[in-house]
């Protein structure tokens, strides 16, 4: 992949673990002293799966934003988020 100065990037080499449109329950580890607690147990909508376009970027961790009900969008690491029917 070629660098894009744009930033963010939808990945396209590999099948996204969460497609945009799946519904997903937000379970926020502990872990991340960053992360809003108000999204713990919210639900959402997967908007869209972004991957850094640098090679410094890890792509087993993309960042998955949501749209989370009542709260607005936010960005994820896959481990966060739990698939709804």
């Amino acid at each position: 992949m070629r660098p894009n100065p744009a930033g963010p990037a939808l990945a396209s080499k590999e099948p996204a673990p969460l497609q945009p449109g799946a519904r997903v329950l937000v379970l926020l580890d502990g872990l991340d002293e960053s992360a809003d607690v108000r999204f713990h147990g919210a639900q959402g909508e997967v908007l869209a799966v972004l991957v850094e376009d640098v090679p410094a970027q890890v792509p087993s961790r993309p960042l998955v934003e949501v749209q989370v009900e009542g709260l607005g969008r936010e960005y994820f690491f896959v481990h966060e988020l739990q698939l709804l029917p």
